[in-house]
């Protein structure tokens, strides 16, 4: 994708209140339970295609970025929660591991997705292979659309909430390293726009 940044995909996947403008198949999405500063226990549901039932997850996720803010990691994982027992109407599915990998380069940004799940209940093969190419698909494709207006929306939607930027300490040591092996080449180039003037 050459026009759209990494990290506005990375905070449109993030952003529970703008996931609902690109994410139709989603039911419902919460937060259960805070870990830390990047992990998260959360609940997902979404409406399947055709006569399939519909499917919810309770997911432990993490994420990473680089100090940069050129790179970025979200994964997660299923994880039981007593606060969130199965409930009536869904078939539990379970992830094994499923995530995303972005990153800014000369060219635009890279984008990966992957799944590992388990939809549970009892789904012929066919069914499962076209409901996870037209759900999985259909979901990118809006969430690259849509990711194109995030900005705009997000200045006028608590513009100053983004946990999911924060450093945690150990980025934040990444950080002050970086920062003190690249002190060097932002002075040359200081010195060199003065030069210029």
């Amino acid at each position: 994708m050459k026009d759209i940044p990494a990290q506005v995909i990375y905070e449109c996947i993030h952003d529970p209140d703008y996931r609902k403008t690109w994410d139709d198949r989603m039911i419902e999405g919460f937060l259960i339970e805070q870990i830390d500063e990047c992990n998260d226990i959360g609940y997902y549901s979404v409406a399947m295609p055709f006569i399939i039932s519909n499917r919810d997850w309770v997911n432990r996720r993490s994420w990473w970025h680089n100090p940069e803010m050129t790179e970025f990691i979200i994964f997660n994982f299923s994880h039981k929660h007593p606060l969130v027992p199965e409930k009536s109407g869904f078939v539990r599915a379970w992830s094994y591991k499923s995530g995303y990998y972005m990153k800014t380069t000369e060219k635009g940004t890279m984008f990966y997705y992957f799944g590992w799940n388990s939809w549970n209940g009892w789904i012929p093969a066919w069914c499962v292979n076209k409901a996870t190419k037209t759900m999985v698909g259909g979901v990118i494709d809006s969430l690259m659309k849509q990711s194109a207006a995030y900005e705009e929306w997000k200045s006028k939607n608590k513009p100053e909430d983004r946990p999911w930027l924060r450093l945690n300490d150990w980025q934040r040591k990444e950080k002050e390293e970086y920062d003190a092996k690249h002190a060097g080449d932002k002075k040359e180039e200081e010195t060199k726009e003065e030069e210029k003037k």
